[in-house]
């Protein structure tokens, strides 16, 4: 269980620094909303992990693959969200 939470924070560390760079490098404007509304989706991300693999421990697979399409659905849906008010508000803004 440690080595999967480590993977996922090793992960999120690799995808938060790309995605900083590529933000300074395109001038993406982001406010705190999409700072918050992100690390909300790893929060529920992370979740479905640690519910999964508990699951997935003791043996529960219907309880396991309930919850991680339910975190892994909110999580996207959250993804999804952040990206289209981003990419909105930097196109309304001509960048």
């Amino acid at each position: 269980m440690t080595a999967i939470i480590f993977l996922f924070g090793l992960l999120v560390g690799i995808f938060g620094n790309w995605l900083w760079h590529a933000a300074k490098e395109h001038n993406i404007k982001l406010i705190w909303v999409d700072y918050l509304m992100m690390a909300l989706f790893v929060l529920l991300a992370g979740s479905g992990i640690v519910f999964v693999n508990t699951f997935n421990e003791e043996s529960v697979a219907s309880a396991a693959r309930s919850s991680g399409l339910i975190f892994g659905l909110l999580a996207l849906l959250v993804l999804g969200i952040t990206w289209q008010l981003i990419w909105r508000r930097n196109r309304k803004s001509g960048i």
